[in-house]
């Protein structure tokens, strides 16, 4: 009966964290990318560790331009990438968030 209890509440905990900080979608529509940032990300340790297993601290997050409901958007997108996929001209679908309207899942 325990395990039972137990299992509900980390079902309802995790439901809970994941609407609170997790992508909620709106819906979904095609964007354009403007523009692709280099994000750095933090180094942890020796620049050498990195160098060792031939990895890089740059990340690509594109910036993509759309249309919802009759306004206009540039949204960053919620993911960044290790290697750039996708490049300005490029148009993508993308999953519009239900909480901010300058955040966006590509979904290609």
């Amino acid at each position: 009966m325990e395990n039972i209890i137990f299992a509900v509440i980390l079902i309802l905990f995790l439901s809970y964290a994941f609407n609170k900080y997790g992508f909620t979608e709106e819906g979904r529509t095609y964007g354009v990318c403007k523009e692709v940032k280099v994000e750095f990300t933090r180094d942890n340790g020796s620049p050498y560790n990195e160098q060792l297993r031939g990895m890089d601290s740059r990340m690509y997050r594109p910036y993509i331009e759309y249309s919802w409901k009759g306004e206009q958007y540039l949204a960053k997108a919620y993911r960044a990438y290790q290697r750039a996929k996708i490049f300005p001209g490029d148009r993508v679908k993308i999953r519009v968030s239900k909480k901010d309207k300058e955040v966006v899942d590509i979904l290609s």
